[in-house]
Formats: structure tokens, sequence, C-alpha cells
């Protein structure tokens, strides 16, 4: 259970402001980048520890909603959610090199975090859209 508790936790912040995910990750040891986050996902790295934590939020808005479509058709890779999280995270490993990346995603996330992560990735789902 703490284990889920944290995750749960995780992923409720990725779906709160730029401003709250920057305090409440900051006093985990992670800083959000910016540049490589936006509200479909999270990029954080803990500068201390080289890890690097990928956070992709469920639906989120109307857009997504399609998005879900494409994923109950197979089609998912095709659309702009995947290619910008997929992008995002390549940047991510290649501005901070890190020791270890976990790919985190809730729903539609579990499905995006799934497919982008690379074999060596650890990566944890919640009630993932499949």
């Amino acid at each position: 259970i703490n284990i889920y508790m944290r995750l749960s936790k995780v992923l409720q912040i990725g779906y709160e402001s730029k401003q709250k995910q920057e305090k409440k990750m900051g006093k985990r040891g992670y800083e959000r980048d910016n540049e490589l986050s936006s509200g479909d996902h999270q990029a954080y790295i803990n500068k201390k520890t080289g890890k690097l934590l990928f956070n992709v939020t469920g639906t989120n808005n109307l857009s997504d909603v399609v998005t879900d479509g494409y994923l109950a058709l197979g089609g998912l890779k095709n659309t702009s959610r995947y290619k910008s999280a997929d992008t995002a995270l390549k940047k991510a490993k290649e501005k901070y090199h890190p020791i270890s990346t976990s790919v985190i995603g809730h729903s539609l996330g579990s499905s995006v975090g799934s497919l982008i992560a690379s074999k060596t990735d650890k990566v944890t789902t919640l009630d993932g859209g499949y």
C-alpha cells in the first residue's frame, strides 16, 4: 500500500498547476523541466541521484477523448499526444543522461508511457487504458 500511495500521489500531482508540481516534487528532491513538460506529461530530474521521472497524465481534455478513440482502434502511435511524450522523454534522456528512468502513467497515460519507455526503463502504471 505504501508504494501505491506514493505512486498515486505523484500521478495526482501531474494534473495540478505547474507551480504546484514544482513545489510538491521539489519536496521529493525532483526539479520539473519546464521545457520538456506540458499538461500531458512532465519530466522531473533528481540531480543528486541522477534519476529521471517521467509522468504521463490520463485523459484530461477534449482532444484526449479523440486520442482515446485512436487507442481503441490501435492507432495511438499516430497521435500528437503520443509523439509529443515520446519526443520529450527522448530529449530528457539526452539532456540528463540519467542513471535510471522511471516512466509512470495513469489511464491513457499508462498506454502512452508503456509504449514510449525503453526496455531498461522502469514502468509503473495505474488504471491503464488498453
